[in-house]
């Protein structure tokens, strides 16, 4: 993109930066990218059962909202009463979301406006609940959801938490949540590849792929600690006695 828009040469552009180009083919082999796929959402409760511990409930709504529907960390922490809309007893519809809310003038990160995400997971049922107990008195107008909370705080929540559990070297950060609905739900075969792909709201099939690739996220899991294994299927629980 800068040499189309900046070159000035009389050279084809396949034939500039020729170095810079070698540079990066070289890095790309000698330090490949990894794999990211999420975490085991049981951990992720189990993430949520320490934010309440620490007093931030609301974080802990924030993550359960943001795994489900497949969010962008800041798509979830800037989230907006007016974005949010209840079920429908007419039409039977689900909870629902619209992100980048064209009447506000807002975009997406890839510049696009109302993209719709449904909360009608088979499994993860109980984020109704919790978006009841978060929107009340909000719906339809604009104020944040999680006023007290920001990117920053959020980010460092997951920090503290790691550091606790005893696995900060698995890096479970706010972004892992984003990877780690579709991660699950393509292990088990609750949605299809293009449900995926439409849900996580991604252009390119090619960002599907990892999620294919679920030997990661099960590796991944296999190295947690019995402390924290044994406290995974009754965190949910825990944290749904809050909401």
């Amino acid at each position: 993109g800068w040499i189309l828009l900046k070159s000035q040469c009389n050279v084809p552009e396949r034939q500039q930066l020729s170095l810079a180009k070698g540079a990066i083919a070289g890095w790309q082999s000698r330090c490949p990218g990894g794999t990211r796929t999420g975490a085991d959402p049981a951990l992720l409760h189990l993430y949520a059962e320490e934010f309440i511990a620490l007093g931030r409930t609301d974080a802990a709504g924030c993550l359960e909202i943001q795994l489900d529907g497949y969010l962008r960390p800041s798509e979830a922490v800037d989230a907006r009463g007016r974005d949010f809309f209840p079920p429908s007893a007419s039409t039977a519809s689900p909870w629902g979301m619209v992100v980048g809310n064209s009447e506000f003038g807002e975009t997406t990160k890839s510049k696009k406006q109302d993209d719709t995400v449904l909360f009608d997971s088979a499994d993860r049922t109980f984020v109704p609940r919790i978006l009841k107990r978060i929107t009340a008195g909000k719906l339809s107008l604009d104020l944040p959801l999680f006023p007290c909370l920001t990117l920053s705080v959020y980010e460092g929540l997951f920090r503290k938490v790691g550091k606790s559990l005893g696995i900060a070297s698995l890096r479970i950060t706010p972004h892992t949540v984003r990877h780690s609905g579709p991660s699950w739900d393509r292990l088990h075969n609750l949605r299809t590849d293009s449900q995926i792909q439409d849900r996580g709201r991604w252009a390119c099939s090619k960002s599907v792929l990892r999620y294919k690739k679920p030997g990661r996220l099960l590796l991944s899991m296999s190295s947690l600690p019995e402390s924290v294994r044994t406290r995974m299927p009754v965190a949910l629980s825990h944290v749904l006695a809050h909401f």
